[in-house]
């Protein structure tokens, strides 16, 4: 069928579109559209990693029944529906998280304490954005939430109210710590509005910085929880001595089992008992030269008339010669230590 000029008009318009899309020039006062970003990260050789894929992708575990834990507290706190997920875990030193966070957050200061001292007085950081942080004093306050973008210091009562809601989200004890550090405790020291004023973390410190994205009705920002290399070390302590318990726990259950399974496939298997009273040498003249009547002496002395039992080749037990119904039988007496 034949195309009117029309039809290939468009075409041709279509195909000027496609390869304006695939290379737009740069112009100049002209707004460009976002090219998507490669989702490949550049590995720095000259600084690398401290911390492993594996290691990192352990505290993501833990920490997402943490994540469930801050949305059911705003949820309870301000009434409406809230929601904290993890989007990212990433590694870095603390000058330049510095630099980059500048005085725009509210951070909490927590200690830990543990009886076993791995996390005894190890620090952690929580980071929570200034919009976040003004909407949930505006829904405290009896606000709908819409006064959140401000640019201000906050006063001596929002401090106040807003170290609640941190210990909020930081409790002496969590549930989430139940199946690692049962006995561990947090403790809110104090509540800052920059963090180049916290001096306890040296500049070049190796830092882990664990990104939560808070939903409070619509709204989204930012709360981070940053942990320095002595408390994320003392973290993958934890960490790996429960897994390897919980490994060798699970060797035993095996072995056990491998075991019972074994004993149950032999248990009809046929052994033949042998009570021994006594043994003796005797050269083979000797032997072919014995009659009925002859008498010879076991080396063995056996007053009380012991008797070895043995199981195949290998003697089990000691027992004693009696009767039992008219019948010669053996009673054991002792059991004897065997592999």
């Amino acid at each position: 069928m034949a195309m009117s000029q029309k039809q290939i008009d468009e075409l041709l318009k279509d195909k000027k579109n496609i390869q304006a899309t695939e290379e737009q020039p740069q112009i100049p006062g002209k707004e460009q559209k976002p090219q998507k970003k490669s989702s490949i990260k550049p590995y720095n050789f000259l600084a690398p990693q401290r911390y492993q894929k594996e290691q990192i992708k352990m505290l993501d575990n833990v920490f997402d029944n943490f994540a469930r834990f801050v949305g059911s507290q705003l949820t309870s706190m301000l009434r409406i529906s809230c929601s904290a997920k993890i989007v990212g875990i990433t590694e870095t030193k603390f000058r330049d998280y510095n630099a980059q966070v500048g005085d725009s957050s509210l951070i909490g200061i927590i200690e830990f304490e543990s009886p076993e001292n791995w996390l005894d007085r190890k620090l952690e950081l929580m980071l929570i954005e200034r919009p976040i942080s003004f909407a949930i004093l505006d829904y405290l306050l009896g606000g709908d939430g819409s006064c959140y973008n401000i640019e201000r210091e906050y006063t001596e009562i929002e401090m106040d109210i807003l170290e609640n809601v941190i210990r909020q989200f930081a409790p002496p004890k969590n549930n989430i710590w139940n199946n690692y550090a049962p006995d561990m405790k947090r403790n809110l020291q104090m509540i800052e509005t920059n963090l180049r004023m916290i001096q306890s973390i040296p500049a070049d410190e190796t830092i882990v910085v664990l990104d939560l994205e808070l939903e409070i009705k619509g709204l989204h920002g930012m709360l981070q929880l940053v942990f320095p290399s002595p408390t994320m070390d003392a973290f993958l302590n934890i960490f790996s001595s429960k897994v390897s318990s919980v490994k060798k726990t699970a060797e035993d259950d095996e072995l056990v089992a491998r075991k019972r399974n074994i004993l149950e496939s032999i248990k009809d298997t046929p052994l033949t008992v042998t009570g021994v009273l006594g043994t003796t040498e005797i050269h083979v003249q000797e032997l072919l030269e014995l009659q009925p009547g002859d008498i010879f002496l076991l080396n063995d002395a056996n007053r009380e008339q012991s008797v070895r039992i043995k199981v195949e080749d290998e003697v089990w037990f000691k027992g004693k010669i009696g009767v039992h119904k008219k019948n010669y039988a053996v009673k054991v007496t002792e059991t004897l230590n065997h592999k």
